[in-house]
């Protein structure tokens, strides 16, 4: 039986009858169906999806969390119902806390200030490698929010793009709602690795490529190692230069990527180059 299946025997408007979010939901969770983790809901109201969740996923725990507390009522066998409001910091901790969560889907009040803030406040406790879904994002209610949700998930994707974020592995568009994947730290490549195949490599470049990368994850330790390599094989390469650079600042070390810029500059008179001396010589005035 499917998940729009059991979706239309439960009643739950998330099946193609409605809004048809079950037919992809199948394909983002099939891998973990007879996994035991916690399936974090944000909304009760009659408690049809809570039974989609615990019929389609028979080992998993299903949490349940409302404003209503008229809602325990939808309690049962492996499913909780927790009584607080998605706008409430402490509420929310707590809720991850005692129910570490592989998956959160957000059917709550739907208003974006809620949307946005659930997201920023239970998106970190996700499990690595977990989904997070919102759905019903164009409601129009923004509430306190200066921002739409289509607008903030939008500028989130366009960091993904970007590789701006890394805590994001994947995010996909649904009809109305999305999904986004949490990276699985356990699954990041080891830089030390990376950096031993990078130096053993005759094309400096991938040690350029190396060091955004590990720039990326927080690494600049690593990342400096590899540019400084790659400016030792090409030292008349500005854009070597230039990203050592950014690595110096990074790690504040301001006398050191002022003076490497510099080099940039005098092996290449680029815009970008330019503006970056520009800035680096006003912190230094």
């Amino acid at each position: 039986m499917t998940l729009d299946d059991i979706g239309i025997l439960n009643g739950t408007d998330k099946s193609s009858v409605r809004h048809d979010y079950l037919v992809h939901y199948e394909r983002f969770f099939a891998q973990w169906r007879e996994e035991r983790f916690n399936l974090i809901e944000i909304g009760v109201y009659n408690g049809a999806s809570l039974e989609t969740w615990r019929d389609f996923f028979p080992n998993a725990q299903i949490v349940g969390a409302d404003i209503n507390p008229a809602y325990r009522r939808h309690a049962g066998t492996r499913i909780a119902i927790e009584i607080g409001s998605q706008a409430d910091p402490d509420f929310l901790d707590s809720l991850a806390e005692q129910h570490p969560p592989l998956v959160v889907i957000d059917d709550g009040s739907h208003r974006a200030d809620h949307q946005i803030f659930t997201f920023e406040r239970l998106f970190p406790k996700l499990l690595p490698g977990g989904c997070y879904i919102v759905e019903d994002l164009s409601t129009g209610e923004h509430g306190e929010s200066p921002i739409a949700a289509p607008a903030y998930f939008g500028e989130l994707g366009q960091r993904l793009m970007s590789r701006e974020d890394t805590r994001i592995a994947r995010i996909e568009i649904l009809r109305n709602a999305i999904a986004l994947w949490k990276a699985a730290e356990s699954n990041l490549p080891d830089p030390e690795h990376q950096e031993m195949l990078a130096r053993q490599s005759p094309r400096a470049e991938i040690l350029l490529f190396l060091a955004e990368t590990l720039m990326r994850r927080g690494l600049p330790g690593h990342a400096l190692r590899c540019i400084q390599e790659a400016v030792r094989r090409e030292p008349r390469n500005p854009w070597f230069h230039h990203r050592m650079s950014e690595i110096f600042e990074r790690l504040r070390d301001y006398n050191a990527a002022l003076a490497a810029e510099e080099e940039a500059v005098r092996l290449k008179l680029h815009p970008v180059f330019a503006d970056r001396l520009k800035r680096l010589q006003g912190l230094h005035s």
